[in-house]
């Protein structure tokens, strides 16, 4: 897959993060629910419809399409979705920047060590614990440690204050002072 240009990719971002802003505030005169924009809650959705031959909470086929989407585009174009779409994704290169503009040093992690190893086999053991856990109970597991579920609703809802603060912290300290080494190209976690 072609790299997008640096104007093109703010330009994605911004326009999603913009959008999504005004969504979830209201700014076009309905406020609309945060999990409705939140493709990988349809990959959920999806997975208990397979296993249950229903839908958890109140998913609706749009989202289930965005979830689908979303897997396929995880397969064929890799970190499209989190790297030029997803609102955390816009985040993290906030806070990148802003790492760099204080100076501050990140900690490199090489491909294939141990660190890349342990940080790959966590984001697996996760990814199968949130799917195992919405297939068996019916409802959307991620939402309630989610970060950015969390800020859209201004940690209200459906949320574990204590783990999605976690993982807000997690996040960000992430985001800010970890960065991964691929051959010749570095990405943010």
């Amino acid at each position: 897959m072609k790299q997008l240009n640096n104007w093109q990719r703010y330009a994605l971002e911004w326009g999603v993060l913009v959008l999504l802003v005004a969504f979830l505030t209201g700014i076009f005169g309905v406020r609309h629910d945060p999990e409705a924009y939140c493709p990988f809650g349809g990959f959920q959705a999806f997975m208990h419809y397979i296993s249950h031959d229903s839908l958890p909470c109140e998913m609706s086929s749009v989202q289930i399409f965005a979830g689908i989407a979303l897997a396929v585009s995880a397969v064929l174009f890799s970190k499209l979705f989190c790297a030029y779409l997803c609102p955390l994704g816009t985040v993290s290169d906030l806070l990148m920047k802003l790492r760099r503009h204080l100076n501050i040093e990140p900690w490199f992690v090489p491909t294939n060590g141990l660190s890349d190893k342990a940080l790959r086999l966590i984001k697996y053991i996760l990814l199968f614990l949130i799917l195992y856990n919405t297939i068996g109970t019916g409802e959307l597991f991620c939402k309630r440690l989610d970060p950015y579920y969390a800020v859209a609703t201004g940690f209200k809802g459906e949320i574990s204050l204590y783990l999605s603060l976690g993982m807000l912290v997690v996040f960000v300290l992430f985001s800010f002072f970890l960065w991964i080494i691929f051959g010749a190209d570095i990405y943010v976690l």
